[in-house]
């Protein structure tokens, strides 16, 4: 992306491979952080990310439940275009409203990452913007 686009638009699309049919309903809606270029030391997963700093937090909620092998998507707020690494990483950190629900029972939820073998599979950021 050009350094003076000006962005218009930012979904951010993930597809759903296994989950616990329960995990919405206890732990409310799915949510992102933004973090530019990325949480902790590395663009690489590592443990600190979960509790590093985000440059914004709640950038916007997953349009509905994921369900199996599916896509689903996250309008991101405009208040957070600025946190978009126009020419190099932007990371997201997914969350629910409610760390955790009281009940004991296993919550599950894994989506496809950008390594999966299937590149068509791959996490997508659909960026929209205009050159003044």
């Amino acid at each position: 992306i050009p350094n003076n686009a000006v962005i218009t638009s930012v979904k951010l699309r993930i597809k759903s491979m296994i989950l616990s049919t329960t995990t919405y309903t206890r732990l409310g809606e799915m949510t992102a952080d933004i973090m530019n270029p990325y949480f902790g030391t590395s663009a690489a997963l590592q443990n600190q990310d979960f509790e590093a700093p985000a440059l914004v937090k709640n950038v916007g909620t997953f349009t509905h439940a994921p369900t199996f092998y599916k896509w689903i998507s996250m309008n991101v707020n405009p208040t957070a275009f600025n946190a978009i690494n126009l020419t190099g990483t932007t990371q997201f950190r997914l969350h629910f409203q409610r760390r955790y629900y009281n009940d004991n029972i296993k919550q599950m939820l894994r989506f496809l990452s950008g390594d999966f073998w299937i590149p068509s599979d791959f996490p997508i950021l659909v960026i929209e913007y205009y050159i003044p």
